[in-house]
């Protein structure tokens, strides 16, 4: 059983993105299930910065941004990205 920390959808309904321990993932609805689209989306520093601590996807759901609670430029951690 997966725990998520966030979860948004796109302004239809159609789209999901949830995060859970470093991990976003991108999922579309296909008649009553849900279909994960592209690979995981996994923290870029490789370190536990809280990544997807808080996650927006846009209305249409082809652009996601992604948060962390800790910005620190040495090590490659951001306190967001943007995907599109």
């Amino acid at each position: 059983m997966s725990l998520y920390k966030q979860i948004d959808f796109n302004s239809s309904g159609t789209r999901l993105a949830t995060s859970a321990a470093n991990v976003v993932k991108i999922q579309e609805k296909n008649g009553t299930t849900w279909v994960q689209l592209g690979s995981d989306i996994t923290d870029p520093s490789g370190i536990d910065y809280k990544y997807g601590s808080h996650i927006n996807l846009d209305n249409d759901g082809n652009r996601i941004a992604i948060g962390s609670t800790i910005y620190d430029p040495s090590n490659n951690a951001r306190p967001y990205t943007v995907f599109m």
